[in-house]
């Protein structure tokens, strides 16, 4: 069984526990039929009290962390000590409130470890036969994690199940790859595991990726410019659940979704729900969390493990140019499945867990 079906299992039952209030008291004849009953009743609602008052203290606790996070972001804005470069923001303090609004609206603490799940998508689960090959060496490499595919009709019940605050913005982008962007922060915020797009090829198990234990966040660096603001695309992923970073990012989006509806325009998706944006938000993040490091359970993993092939390459930058050429020599998308060719991969990139093959195919 599944996590998902696990999940689905559990709300069941406690839909069920809740219903045993209307049980009946039997007559006096069925007195050990009755007491059983009046015995599961009072289990159940001591059950509820002390999960209430465990809400209750839990609600208080992020309502305090609310206040704190609140108070020292805007007193960091004051100093000059935080900036952003989020654009179509109403303001600093509007992003501060924003960020602090997070930790508020936590349920539960951030995961231990990153749970052994990967997440792929697509629009339906017809896949072409390149994809097919490519998905199966996610498999293959990592035969200890669970696989879950999500299709667009599952996407959008996993948003309006577990973020109905969202469900309104998701509908209102006007393509589907935008919707896809901006799920696959949410499989992160609510599961937790790794993601990836269909168009990646795992050559090593994906854990020499991940800190065991650790309550973290994983992004990837394309290239070693900061400044380039595609530098951190949003191919993959990898995170323990319920971190906060997730849900800051997906308001980040509803907030330049809003603005752009009521402007009548958009942008092009890197921008609404992509690299671009997902940079604004890591450096905004790590700016109120204090430079140099930032935020150490938001991890940027460096270049060259996630991303080898380096988006500099299309202008003038004739070094990066020849490595995107030894890749595309080395690293044949089509061929990858012979294993001459993927070993000669691995020696000519002996770094490399992933390899993104950018095919663009969600421009299709």
């Amino acid at each position: 069984m599944s996590q998902r079906d696990r999940r689905s299992s559990l709300d069941k039952l406690s839909a069920s526990a809740l219903s045993m209030g209307a049980l009946s008291i039997p007559s006096l004849k069925k007195k050990k039929t009755a007491l059983v009953a009046l015995g599961a009743v009072l289990l159940v609602g001591c059950f509820l009290i002390v999960y209430n008052r465990a809400e209750y203290y839990n609600w208080r606790s992020h309502d305090a962390l609310y206040a704190s996070r609140l108070e020292a972001c805007e007193e960091g804005v004051r100093e000059g000590k935080v900036s952003f470069w989020l654009k179509n923001m109403r303001d600093d303090d509007y992003v501060c409130q924003m960020y602090a609004e997070t930790y508020r609206e936590m349920v539960g603490d951030v995961g231990h470890g990153v749970p052994k799940i990967i997440h792929q998508s697509w629009k339906s689960v017809d896949v072409t036969d390149n994809f097919r090959v490519w998905l199966s060496s996610w498999r293959e490499a990592n035969p200890d994690y669970e696989y879950w595919f999500w299709t667009d009709v599952e996407n959008r019940e996993m948003v309006e199940t577990y973020y109905p605050q969202f469900l309104e913005t998701y509908d209102a982008f006007p393509v589907n790859i935008m919707r896809a962007d901006f799920v696959r922060a949410l499989y992160m915020h609510q599961y937790g595991g790794v993601y990836a797009d269909l168009d990646t090829w795992c050559l090593r198990p994906v854990d020499s990726l991940l800190s065991p234990g650790s309550r973290k966040a994983y992004v990837a660096e394309m290239g070693p410019d900061l400044k380039f603001p595609h530098n951190i695309p949003n191919a993959w992923f990898g995170s323990a659940p319920n971190h906060p970073f997730w849900i800051f990012f997906s308001k980040c989006i509803v907030e330049m979704t809003t603005t752009l509806r009521s402007q009548g325009a958009w942008l092009q998706a890197e921008q609404v729900t992509g690299p671009i944006i997902l940079k604004q938000a890591i450096d905004a993040w790590n700016s109120i969390h204090g430079a140099p490091s930032g935020d150490p359970t938001l991890e940027v993993i460096k270049h060259g493990k996630v991303y080898v092939v380096d988006w500099h390459g299309n202008g003038n930058h004739p070094e990066i140019q020849k490595h995107n050429a030894r890749f595309r020599e080395a690293c044949p998308s089509e061929e990858l499945y012979k294993k001459d060719v993927e070993e000669q991969c691995k020696a000519a990139f002996p770094d490399a867990v992933v390899l993104t093959f950018w095919t663009h195919s969600w421009g299709r």
